[in-house]
C-alpha cells in the first residue's frame, strides 16, 4: 500500500482537508500566494494530517471539524519548516528550493508567522478548547526542542548525549505527530483514544529516528548518537507503535497505520 493508496482510503475526509487548507491560506498578497503555490508543488507527503484523519477513522470519531484540525496541524508543521530552514540555513526542502533560499530570510520568517496566524484563525473557528490546548502545548514543545538543540550546538558534548538527543526529537518531532493522533481520536480516556496517543508518541519518535539514520551519511551532528544506537531505538519504537494498534478494532484505517510503520522500519 502506497501513500496515495492510503490517502484514497479516507478520500472524502482527505479532500475536505485539502480544500480547507487551500482556502485558509488564500491572501490578497501576491507574494504569499506565490509561496503557497511553491510549497504545494513540492509534493510533501502530508503525513501529519494523514495520521490525524486515519486516527479519526480508526477510533470512529465522526466530529465534523476533523478536516479543519488536519489543516491546522499542517499549517503548524509548514510554519515550523520555514523557520527551521532559516535556523539551519537549508537551501532545499523536499527537493525544491526552501522559501528562505528562493526569496530571503525575512520572507521565510514572515511567511511562517502568517501560517501560524492562519492556524490560530482555524482553531478559533473550530472553538474546541481541548483541541486548542493540545495544539498550543505542542507548539510550545516544538519551540523548546529547537532551543534545546541550539543549546547543544552552543556547548557541544564530548560524546553524544543519548538522553538529550531523545528529548530533542521528542519535542521537535514526536510531540506534533502524537498530537495529530490525539486530535484525530478525539477527547476521551477510552481504550481507542489511549491507544492512539501511545501510537503517536512511539511513531513520532520512530519517524525522526529513521530520518536521522538516513541522514547520517550527509553530516555528523554532535548531538546525534551512532547508527547502531539509532537502529536499536528505531526497532523499539516501531515495536511500541505496533503494540499500541492492537487495542484498536480491525479496520482499513488500522491497516493503513500499520503500513506507515512498515515504511520506516529497517
Amino acid at each position: 500500500m502506497t501513500i496515495s493508496e492510503i490517502q484514497h482510503t479516507i478520500d472524502t475526509q482527505w479532500q475536505a482537508f485539502r480544500s480547507c487548507y487551500d482556502t485558509v491560506l488564500q491572501s490578497p498578497v501576491a507574494l504569499l500566494n506565490a509561496i503557497n503555490s511553491h510549497l504545494a508543488n513540492a509534493n510533501g507527503k502530508h503525513l501529519r494530517p494523514l495520521l490525524l484523519l486515519l486516527a479519526a477513522g480508526a477510533t470512529h470519531n465522526s466530529d465534523a471539524n476533523v478536516p479543519q484540525l488536519a489543516a491546522a496541524v499542517e499549517l503548524l508543521h509548514n510554519a515550523s519548516l520555514m523557520h527551521d530552514d532559516v535556523v539551519d540555513g537549508d537551501d532545499t526542502r523536499r527537493g525544491a528550493a526552501s522559501v528562505q533560499h528562493k526569496w530571503n530570510i525575512h520572507v521565510a520568517l514572515l511567511a511562517g508567522d502568517y501560517y501560524l496566524a492562519r492556524m490560530m484563525h482555524l482553531l478559533h473557528k473550530i472553538d474546541n478548547p481541548s483541541a486548542t490546548q493540545t495544539v498550543i502545548e505542542t507548539a510550545t514543545a516544538m519551540s523548546e526542542g529547537e532551543l534545546l538543540q541550539q543549546q547543544v550546538l552552543l556547548q557541544p558534548p564530548a560524546q553524544p548525549d543519548t538522553d538529550m538527543y531523545l528529548q530533542i526529537i521528542r519535542f521537535k518531532t514526536a510531540r506534533l505527530i502524537q498530537a495529530c493522533c490525539v486530535l484525530g481520536a478525539g477527547k476521551g480516556a477510552a481504550t481507542p483514544q489511549r491507544a492512539m496517543e501511545q501510537f503517536g508518541a512511539a511513531y513520532g519518535m520512530a519517524f525522526q529516528l529513521r530520518d536521522d539514520l538516513d541522514d547520517r551519511h550527509k553530516e555528523t551532528a554532535p548531538w546525534i548518537p551512532d547508527g547502531n544506537c539509532l537502529r536499536r531505538a528505531l526497532a523499539e519504537q516501531c515495536r511500541q507503535a505496533r503494540s499500541a494498534l492492537q487495542a484498536l478494532d480491525p479496520s482499513t484505517h488500522r491497516n493503513a497505520l500499520e503500513q506507515l510503520i512498515k515504511f520506516i522500519e529497517i
